[in-house]
């Protein structure tokens, strides 16, 4: 499970598995300098990456007034179950790409998402990318940057979701006719 919010607490114990070790196995910060640097092929990403078991545990989270992007994993990969609570994919690996607010951008997210799909070939497994998101601008139509970014990046085992309608407090709807294709 890739996630790609603002305030994940990286060490949460809804990320533990049933031995007490991390389920999140990748950490990719686009806003910070000081991990290893995030490679995809030929092209060096903008931040730092952790991928071992110490630099994970050495993070705290990406936004210290800010525990959205906990909330949103916990809900898609929360295994803690001794109060009852869990997520969906309680055994799932996590890759967590996360920075503050007002640095999710397009390029951010768009790099993040491709981070996550590039650790999932490496370790050849499929990956869903969650993103609890919103913006009220630009086209709704796929013709975005960010929407042919992701467009680009997915494929069979490479899914990404997002939310609607993240912005309770506004007045927005969302429609959209889909049609069948002849066989």
């Amino acid at each position: 499970v890739g996630m790609v919010d603002v305030g994940i607490d990286f060490n949460h114990i809804e990320f533990r598995d049933s031995e007490g070790g991390n389920r999140i196995k990748s950490v990719y910060l686009p806003e910070v300098e000081g991990g290893d640097k995030a490679v995809i092929g030929e092209n060096e990403l903008p931040g730092s990456k952790y991928e071992t078991i110490e630099q994970i545990a050495s993070l705290t989270t990406d936004c210290d007034n800010m525990s959205h992007g906990t909330h949103t994993t916990t809900t898609a990969a929360g295994s803690y179950t001794g109060n009852g609570f869990y997520g969906i994919a309680t055994e799932a690996d996590i890759v967590a790409c996360a920075m503050p607010g007002d640095k999710l951008t397009d390029v951010n997210i768009a790099n993040s998402v491709a981070y996550i799909f590039d650790y999932a070939n490496r370790v050849n497994r499929p990956a869903v990318v969650n993103m609890s998101l919103s913006s009220n601008v630009g086209p709704r139509d796929g013709t975005s940057m960010l929407s042919q970014a992701m467009a680009n990046v997915t494929d069979k085992g490479r899914v990404c979701v997002l939310s609607i309608g993240n912005d309770g407090f506004l007045r927005l709807k969302a429609r959209k006719h889909f049609a069948a294709e002849p066989d």
